[in-house]
């Protein structure tokens, strides 16, 4: 299906957003198993993932643990992001680019009619893609490709979408020790005994008053 670059007609696959149209759209070419195509929805307000294996077109009739060939990550607007595995295999085998790579395609009109669609990224095994502030959240959509399997019959690759941080736990509540009651003493009362009143001597004094003759009186 298509044609090479160089005009010579050769074995090539539409990407992931036009063949989840020709599925889902209103031709549905291949619609007849419904886990050819899977849209994952990842909310709002992050902490969810999405891993699984994704397969060749090539291998659509040779699906016996029933993977999905296009994943749609919905980003809640007309315009979203399409995974798929670019198997170069069967009626695959003469694509040109990202030859049995994990290739990210943005589309609009929701996958289901006519969009000019753009590559975004193209991953090979251990390598991601993020998209900053998804869907508005201020956190990061990584698509991560943890392994591609050409020897397994099908071949496939095996990725992890990842929304924000799934291992971040909830705020904890405080742990406020309350404060301690006072451990002061109260201030002891005064061990001095109160001063005495005063106490005043008295002294008498006698006065003698002599006469003309030399003898007192009083």
């Amino acid at each position: 299906m298509g044609f090479k670059p160089d005009g010579i007609i050769g074995a090539m696959c539409y990407n992931p957003a036009k063949s989840f149209q020709l599925a889902k759209g209103s031709t549905g070419w291949y619609n007849e198993n419904p886990y050819t195509t899977l849209v994952w929805n990842s909310g709002t307000i992050g902490g969810t993932t999405w891993s699984g294996s994704i397969i060749g077109i090539a291998d659509y009739k040779n699906n016996p643990n029933t993977r999905p060939v296009v994943v749609k990550l919905e980003s809640g607007g007309p315009d979203d992001l399409f995974v798929g595995f670019n198997r170069a295999a069967g009626i695959n085998r003469d694509t040109a680019d990202a030859r049995d790579q994990v290739t990210v395609i943005e589309s609009g009109n929701d996958g289901l009619g006519y969009s000019q669609s753009f590559l975004k990224a193209i991953l090979s095994q251990g390598e991601s893609y993020s998209v900053e502030n998804w869907r508005g959240s201020g956190l990061d959509m990584t698509i991560h490709v943890k392994e591609i399997n050409l020897s397994a019959n099908p071949a496939y690759a095996d990725v992890i979408m990842t929304f924000g941080d799934p291992q971040a736990n909830p705020t904890k509540n405080p742990t406020w020790v309350p404060t301690r009651s006072p451990s002061s003493l109260p201030t002891q009362s005064p061990t001095k005994n109160p001063t005495k009143s005063p106490t005043y001597l008295v002294r008498s004094y006698h006065i003698f008053f002599l006469s003309l003759d030399g003898h007192p009186y009083v």
